[in-house]
């Protein structure tokens, strides 16, 4: 997989990365200038950079990253990975990452999203839809779904005025059981 871009005005689509690695969930910067995105190109799932228009990526983690967000001030880079369950965050200059969040479990690792006073996140076993706070160092439950959420994607998303929160849950599913018998 690679990073795409579709000019709003043309609509059409423009190559950003091309190589045998593979390049997932981008996401822009605040200013628009960056695109973060997940690239295996090292031989591990970590966070890179490129600018927007196309360009060199450089890598920004050293220890996994798969999903990226730029915090709403612009100095920090919140990552989640799928080898190890939280969030984290590291300055959008360069520098040392931090665990800021424990309990996001690694498929999850798309269900959570920033607010300017903290975070919105999946946690299950009851399901909910939490808020934690990173000045108080509280979280309070949002909202308990009355279906399933799904795992594996970005599935929490928050509305620009931030008001309201979109979400994606399992309405139906359809599993079937199938017998196979050999041949002799």
């Amino acid at each position: 997989s690679d990073l795409w871009r579709v000019d709003r005005d043309s609509r059409r689509p423009e190559r950003l990365t091309d190589g045998p690695s593979e390049e997932r969930n981008g996401t822009f910067s605040r200013d628009g200038e960056r695109i973060y995105f997940a690239s295996n190109r090292s031989g591990s799932w970590e966070i890179w950079w490129m600018p927007a228009n196309g360009g060199d990526a450089a890598r920004v983690t050293r220890g996994g990253g798969f999903f990226a967000l730029e915090s709403a001030d612009g100095e920090w880079l919140v990552y989640s990975r799928i080898d190890a369950a939280g969030l984290w965050r590291i300055p959008v200059a360069g520098g040392e990452p931090t665990r800021i969040l424990e309990d996001l479990d690694t498929a999850d690792w798309g269900n959570w999203v920033l607010s300017e006073t903290g975070l919105f996140y999946v946690r299950r076993n009851p399901t909910r839809i939490l808020h934690a706070d990173t000045a108080t160092s509280t979280t309070r439950t949002v909202y308990e779904p009355s279906r399933p959420l799904p795992y594996y994607g970005r599935g929490l998303a928050r509305s620009p005025d931030g008001r309201s929160l979109l979400f994606t849950q399992v309405r139906h599913s359809d599993d079937e059981v199938m017998r196979v018998v050999p041949f002799d």
